[in-house]
């Protein structure tokens, strides 16, 4: 921007304030100094409809760029001034789950092996020998406990990789598969979904992910994760919906697990068992203006909102704070008309 462009914008922020004190003044003289208020009341609304239109021209940009400054300071940057408006239209938030709602770092709670011959720090071998090709977060959890456990991990052949399902390989000369339900449901014996009693349920209940570790195409053990919720999660959550919002959670997690941690966090719309390729056809269909929120970042479209922050506080301020400014746009809008209608009416009806 042009440094006489900044002085213009600069100089035209004074309108607003200026404007006001100049009728204040004038009204103040003519009632308190002439005794008259016909005179003052007059007067000081001929100043402001000829300064009104001036400060219109100023009132909505500099309502936005006031909107902006504010979440700038508090480390939240708008792409434009339309991003601002156009969050304040977003009234579906849809939540990533990893490292949005939670922290993003996976903790194993739980490896459990069915396999009576095969030693639970082996079992571990074999699973992060086989991960360490994968920078999944669920991998990479497995891979440091792996490491923490177990001996210096083996290299793994005829690796592949279903993104969001599952993993397979070959390692110390064993054919291992590790993965969701969708992955592994052919390979067990009547299927992976009626073996509940193999804690499969009791884990999803508590909001906990699970894979399973098939070695040579037998079920051979359980593992299950948990992921801390952020700080404030929950009170974001209900911050959102106070302020007319209907948020959504998205995970790749089953059905189970994703409700039983949607419950924590009061939130009733949930997508789970959504795969990577298939997050964007998700969210299109999902009723209304939505708004995404992942990791320090918003977007809608191409609009994008940053956070300097990992505090979840932030994406509700920069709702919040997107209402603020829109509603005072529109104030000054809907206020030009209202002003005019007022103004000419008290000129007619105390000057005719």
């Amino acid at each position: 921007m042009a440094r006489i462009e900044q002085w213009g914008k600069k100089i035209s922020s004074y309108a607003i304030p200026i404007g006001i004190i100049a009728a204040a003044f004038i009204f103040f003289y003519w009632y308190v100094i002439a005794a008259s208020f016909f005179d003052a009341f007059w007067r000081s609304i001929t100043v402001l409809i000829v300064t009104y239109p001036f400060i219109l021209k100023y009132a909505a940009p500099y309502f936005l760029a006031a909107g902006i400054e504010r979440a700038r300071r508090a480390g939240i940057i708008f792409k434009d001034k339309a991003s601002l408006e156009d969050l304040d239209r977003a009234n579906v938030i849809v939540f990533n789950k990893s490292g949005t709602l939670t922290v993003g770092l996976p903790e194993i709670t739980d490896f459990v092996v069915f396999d009576d011959t095969l030693p639970l720090i082996e079992a571990l071998h074999l699973a992060a020998s086989l991960e360490s090709k994968s920078a999944h977060p669920l991998a990479r959890a497995i891979v440091e406990k792996g490491k923490t456990l177990a001996r210096g991990l083996a290299t793994p052949f005829e690796y592949k990789e279903v993104a969001g399902m599952g993993v397979s390989g070959v390692v110390n000369g064993k054919h291992i598969e590790i993965g969701n339900l969708s992955f592994l449901e052919g390979l067990a014996e009547g299927g992976l979904r009626g073996q509940q009693d193999i804690g499969f349920g009791k884990f999803q209940n508590e909001g906990k992910t699970v894979v399973f570790m098939f070695v040579e195409k037998k079920l051979t053990a359980l593992i299950a994760f948990s992921d801390a919720f952020r700080p404030f999660a929950k009170e974001a959550v209900a911050a959102l919906a106070t302020l007319g919002k209907e948020v959504v959670l998205l995970t790749g997690d089953n059905k189970k697990t994703a409700e039983a941690i949607a419950r924590q966090l009061n939130i009733t719309t949930v997508r789970a068992e959504v795969f990577p390729q298939d997050r964007a056809r998700i969210i299109e269909e999902l009723q209304g203006v939505v708004a995404v929120v992942e990791k320090n970042e918003i977007r809608m479209g191409m609009n994008i909102v940053m956070f300097a922050s990992d505090d979840i506080r932030s994406v509700v301020f920069a709702f919040a704070n997107s209402k603020r400014t829109t509603r005072a746009v529109k104030f000054a809008i809907i206020g030009q008309f209202l002003w005019y209608v007022i103004a000419f009416g008290a000129l007619i009806l105390f000057r005719v």
